[in-house]
C-alpha cells in the first residue's frame, strides 16, 4: 500500500504523462485516449468529465494533425530512394520527393498543433534535421533551414547550420554565399573572408579540372582527324561503313547522327566517299569550336 500522499503523486504523474501523450500526433493516439479515459474514471468518477473537456480540444487537434501528417509521410516514403544521399540528377521521382519534404516542412512551420513558441520551434528544428538527413546534399534545404532559424532569432544556430552545408556542398555558390552573408550580418568578418577564398579556390580547382578534360578530348579529337585526314589521302579510299564506325570513337560528342550522312547503298563507292568527307569536315568544325571555347 502507497500513503495518501505517495498515492497522490503518482495519480498526477501518470494524468500529466496521459495529457501529454494524447496531445502529440503519435500513432495509436486514439487508443491512448481511451485508455486515458478509464484511468480518469478510475480515479474519480464523478471529477473524470472534467479533466478529459479540459485535455479535450488538444486530442481533438492531435488526431487531425495526425491525419494530415500520414498523407505527407505517405509521399515521402513512397518516392523515396532507399538508398545513401546522392547528388540529385532532377529526376521526376527526385523531384516528387523533394515537394513532398517540403509540403511537410512548410505544414511544421504553420504550426497546426498550436504549440506555444519554444515548443513549435523544437518540432519544426526537429523536422528540418530530418530533412537534411535524407536530402544532405541538396542546397535548398540547408539553405531553408538556416533561413528558419534566423527567423526565430537563433543567428548562432543559423551560421553554424550553413558552415556544416558549407563542409558537405563545397561547390555549391548558393550555400557560401548564404554562410557569407550570414557571417557578415553578425559581423564575423574573418568567417566571411574565408569563405569567399575558399570559393576562389574551389572554382579555380574546378575550372582546372574541366580545362583538363576538354584538353584530354581535344588532343583525342586531334588523333582521329589526323587518322581520318591520312585515311582519305590514302590508296585505298572507299572503304566500308563497318570501317568507318570503327575508325573513331565520338560517343563524348554526341554524333550519332553522323551514320546519317553515308549512303544507305553498300555498293556505291560515292556515297561512302561522300560519307566519309562529310565526317572530316563535321570533325574539323568541332575542333574548332572547341578550341575557342
Amino acid at each position: 500500500t502507497h500513503a495518501p500522499y505517495e498515492e497522490q503523486q503518482r495519480t498526477d504523474l501518470l494524468r500529466e504523462t496521459y495529457q501529454t501523450a494524447v496531445s502529440i500526433p503519435m500513432l495509436r493516439v486514439e487508443e491512448i485516449w481511451k485508455s486515458y479515459d478509464a484511468f480518469e474514471t478510475r480515479v474519480d468518477r464523478m471529477g473524470a468529465k472534467q479533466q478529459l473537456s479540459k485535455i479535450s480540444p488538444s486530442y481533438m487537434t492531435a488526431r487531425t494533425a495526425l491525419r494530415e501528417m500520414s498523407r505527407f509521410w505517405d509521399t515521402i516514403r513512397a518516392t523515396q530512394s532507399n538508398t545513401l544521399p546522392q547528388p540529385p540528377t532532377w529526376t521526376a521521382r527526385e523531384v516528387e520527393h523533394l515537394d513532398a519534404w517540403k509540403r511537410y516542412l512548410k505544414w511544421e512551420v504553420s504550426n497546426p498543433l498550436r504549440l506555444g513558441g519554444p515548443d513549435a520551434h523544437k518540432r519544426v528544428i526537429y523536422a528540418y534535421n530530418q530533412a537534411c538527413m535524407e536530402l544532405w546534399l541538396y542546397p535548398e534545404v540547408w539553405i531553408e533551414f538556416a533561413e528558419y532559424y534566423t527567423t526565430i532569432g537563433q543567428q548562432s544556430d543559423a551560421l553554424t547550420k550553413l558552415q556544416t552545408a558549407s563542409s558537405v556542398l563545397p561547390e555549391s555558390l548558393a550555400v557560401q554565399f548564404a554562410y557569407a552573408e550570414t557571417a557578415e550580418k553578425m559581423k564575423q568578418l574573418d568567417v566571411c573572408k574565408q569563405v569567399y577564398e575558399d570559393v576562389v579556390a574551389t572554382q579555380r580547382a574546378r575550372m582546372e579540372r574541366i580545362t583538363e578534360k576538354y584538353t584530354r578530348k581535344l588532343a583525342k579529337l586531334d588523333k582521329q582527324l589526323a587518322r581520318r585526314l591520312e585515311k582519305s589521302n590514302g590508296p585505298d579510299h572507299k572503304q566500308t561503313d563497318d570501317q568507318l564506325s570503327s575508325d573513331s570513337d565520338l560517343d563524348d560528342f554526341d554524333d550519332a547522327d553522323d551514320n546519317a550522312s553515308i549512303g544507305s547503298d553498300s555498293d556505291g563507292g560515292d556515297a561512302l566517299a561522300f560519307g566519309e568527307d562529310a565526317k572530316l569536315k563535321r570533325t574539323a568544325q568541332r575542333t574548332a569550336r572547341l578550341r575557342k571555347a
